[in-house]
């Protein structure tokens, strides 16, 4: 089969939203070069969208318009591994969890509850985990596929 109707076929597997890269393909390394290649032409015919460089999704179309990918989806290389939080995010700093946490109160409220479940996990100060629940609306649920072996703080944050 040629490299080109494998990135296709693998493509066609993945569920609407996901996030991949050309790691996510199972080949030889002196191949990349061209799942690289194809998954661009794919792009370039509007099979899937790149979201950045090196990192593409396959879009869920509605009546409405292409919709982007889930902040989880988007986020999940950085903050996963293996099915556990990577250990770059529990070695933040006080400082830098109180950049963190401050960051993501310009985001959206799913955003904000996926950032509070990942500093509870970490055990950052319950004053700060306080600013971020307080600015978040307790009756809406955040729908990300995210298990709770991963983040164990889920449920609490509203992430189902």
């Amino acid at each position: 089969m040629k490299i080109a109707e494998l990135v296709a076929n693998t493509i066609d597997r993945l569920p609407s939203d996901y996030v991949f890269t050309c790691a996510d393909f199972n080949v030889e390394a002196k191949q990349k070069n061209t799942v690289v290649k194809a998954l661009n032409t794919l792009a370039t015919a509007g099979k899937i969208t790149k979201l950045s460089k090196g990192k593409f999704y396959k879009p869920r179309r509605t009546q409405f318009g292409e919709l982007k990918p889930s902040a989880y989806q988007i986020a999940k290389d950085f903050i996963e591994q293996n099915g556990k939080i990577k250990e770059i995010v529990r070695g933040l700093s006080v400082e830098q969890q109180t950049a963190f946490a401050t960051l993501a109160i310009k985001y959206t409220n799913y955003v904000r509850a996926l950032c509070g479940a990942i500093l509870e996990d970490i055990g950052v100060e319950v004053p700060l985990l306080s600013k971020l629940e307080k600015s978040l609306n307790g009756v809406t649920e955040y729908k990300l596929p995210i298990s709770e072996k991963t983040l164990p703080y889920k449920s609490k944050w509203n992430i189902k």
